[in-house]
């Protein structure tokens, strides 16, 4: 993932709205890129592993 999509979704969180909220959004952008830039890859992306778990029922 680009840090500047990975930037975009993280605003999309309530808890980066609050902090926006508390310090602004230019200082929660240099907080958030700074931490981007310690787990960036070989290409410079940002790898964002998760877990996704479907569940079904039977009707």
């Amino acid at each position: 993932m680009k840090p500047e999509d990975f930037l975009i979704m993280a605003k999309t969180s309530t808890q980066v709205k609050r902090a926006i909220a508390n310090i602004g959004e230019q200082k929660v952008d240099e907080l958030i890129l700074e931490n981007i830039n310690l787990y960036r890859n070989e290409s410079g992306m940002l790898d964002v592993p998760y877990n996704a778990r479907l569940y079904m029922a039977k009707k």
